[in-house]
């Protein structure tokens, strides 16, 4: 109790809470409880808000809904594909070479790019009934992929009875796989062997600068992935104006989400 002139103060005490990464907090106060007198003002405390590191907040044990694992030893934040790979990863595009290596500077066969590409378009059921390949058979992991790249017009095979499955891609041969998929026409919009190089550079899909590298390097499995991702930002040629992610992202495929977190790390 406290006195004074006009109240005999009554004092009640009210407790400190503390803040928490989602809830504010307030400090210590003391006011009267017949007249109101304040003593010790209570001051709000803002939320702290999370403190991520490695996935999790070190303070309250939250998952980042930001973060996305690597699983590859190989693979370094410092690496220009690295947010292309990760978010491969993320969507079930590629598990990589083993569980904890992507290999990035190893090549790529034909039946690795194909099912690349079908992956990341969400790995639909072919169709067709007729598998036109003498060397793809219906147990090889690729099977499914061949034969949706061929009922879209996406390949033909190196001839009308044989894909050529185990033999390493070269730069154009993926390029032209990536270009119809957009739509793009070969024979009317690019020549495969020769003009595929300059359409690519002109829709973003990789700079003068890598192709320099390319030729001197050969055509690497992160050439291969970085191509992928940054198709998903090219126009379709269909007339809809929407970009492949546009339409992956409406039919369900792929989640804007985990596009945008890689997107955003590249900015």
């Amino acid at each position: 109790f406290y006195y004074n002139a006009d109240c005999i103060h009554l004092v009640a005490n009210s407790k400190a809470i503390a803040a928490t990464c989602v809830g504010r907090g307030v400090t210590a106060g003391s006011f009267c409880l017949k007249c109101g007198e304040v003593f010790q003002v209570a001051e709000e405390i803002p939320a702290l808000g999370h403190d991520y590191a490695e996935g999790y907040c070190t303070r309250c044990g939250d998952e980042d809904p930001n973060f996305v694992h690597n699983p590859f030893a190989d693979v370094a934040e410092s690496d220009w594909f690295y947010a292309p790979v990760l978010w491969a990863v993320a969507e079930g595009v590629t598990g990589g070479k083993t569980e904890t290596t992507f290999a990035p500077n190893e090549g790529c066969t034909r039946a690795q790019v194909v099912t690349f590409l079908w992956a990341a378009n969400g790995k639909p059921e072919p169709k067709m009934a007729v598998n036109p390949f003498k060397d793809v058979a219906e147990s090889d992991w690729y099977y499914k992929a061949v034969l949706w790249a061929v009922e879209n017009g996406i390949t033909g095979g190196l001839t009308a009875t044989t894909f050529g499955p185990n033999q390493n891609s070269a730069l154009e041969q993926y390029l032209t796989f990536v270009l119809r998929a957009l739509g793009y026409r070969d024979g009317v919009d690019f020549q495969w062997d020769s003009t595929c190089r300059d359409l690519a550079v002109d829709i973003g899909l990789l700079d003068e600068g890598e192709l320099t590298a390319i030729a001197r390097d050969g055509f690497r499995r992160d050439h291969v992935v970085a191509i992928s991702w940054r198709a998903l930002d090219c126009r379709l040629q269909d007339g809809s104006g929407d970009t492949l992610a546009q339409r992956l992202i409406g039919q369900g495929v792929i989640h804007e989400d985990l596009l945008r977190i890689a997107a955003d790390y590249i900015r």
